[in-house]
């Protein structure tokens, strides 16, 4: 929004032919803040550097050990990737509690109808016998 950029016009003076639209005057605003020293400052005549920066980054490079790779899991549907530190691994191989616990549940049932069905068979066997 801010100021009007025209003024508007006088109900006295509406359709007058010799008052054209007017602009305001420009609007001081504060100053560009100070630049940095660096950005303005020059070097001198006469000092220049021989270091040669690529030719250095280069040899750093080639001498450097190379980096291991990154343990990632990656979902394919979507392509994200995600990192997998040694917790997580320990994490992925114990696998999810909820999965455990069903685990038990399911084999604690088994047992429960192998015990029944051992005693309804000694039950047959005891009703035959006798």
């Amino acid at each position: 929004m801010g100021e009007a950029k025209y003024l508007p016009p006088s109900p006295t003076s509406f359709s007058r032919s010799t008052q054209r639209d007017q602009t305001p005057g420009r609007v001081e605003s504060a100053p560009p803040a100070a630049r940095a020293e660096g950005e303005t400052r020059r070097p001198s005549d006469g000092i220049k550097t021989k270091k040669n920066f690529i030719a250095q980054n280069a040899v750093e490079n080639i001498l450097s050990v190379a980096k291991k790779p990154e343990k990632n899991l990656v979902d394919s549907r979507k392509g994200d990737k995600f990192s997998l530190d040694r917790a997580a691994w320990s994490r992925l191989r114990r696998g999810a509690e909820y999965l455990k616990k069903r685990a038990d549940e399911i084999r604690r049932a088994q047992e429960e109808y192998d015990n029944y069905v051992k005693e309804m068979r000694q039950r047959g066997a005891n009703a035959a016998a006798d």
